[in-house]
């Protein structure tokens, strides 16, 4: 289990979205919103020659993984941290589709497409997406 200050503040690298699709970024309430998520979903830290480097959070539904925040320090990005990430934890899915959403400004939701993810909605802010439990690796739209 992840420690909670190292997510806090790792959590503060997504404050633009926030602050852009918002209106503002609340400190206080960034932290009561992550102390709901560490009671309700599983939280790793993600390393990097042992360096703390970004954090993801899971649900396990009983129709799906949610997939609530997988978020890499800005200084570690465009090094393939969040593929391999995703790729293993998608590699142990048992026939569970996996869903995420992502800021629709957010240049990740190239990487979730590449990994087999498709937009299934589309609200104000976000892009909600899917990846099929019958995926097949390459095929961008299973």
């Amino acid at each position: 289990m992840a420690d909670f200050e190292t997510i806090l503040e790792l959590r503060t690298q997504y404050r633009g979205y926030v602050e852009r699709h918002y209106g503002g970024w609340d400190a206080s309430r960034a932290r009561q919103h992550l102390m709901d998520h560490w009671k309700r979903r599983t939280l790793w830290i993600i390393r990097s020659g042992g360096t703390e480097v970004g954090y993801l959070d899971l649900a396990d539904e009983d129709d799906h993984l949610l997939i609530g925040n997988i978020i890499i320090h800005p200084s570690h990005q465009r090094r393939g941290l969040g593929t391999a990430v995703l790729l293993e934890l998608l590699d142990k899915l048992d026939n569970k589709p996996a869903r995420l959403q992502v800021f629709r400004d957010n240049p990740a939701r190239s990487l979730y497409e590449r990994l087999g993810f498709r937009v299934i909605a589309t609200t104000a802010h976000h892009h909600r997406m899917e990846r099929s439990a019958d995926h097949v690796p390459g095929d961008r739209h299973t």
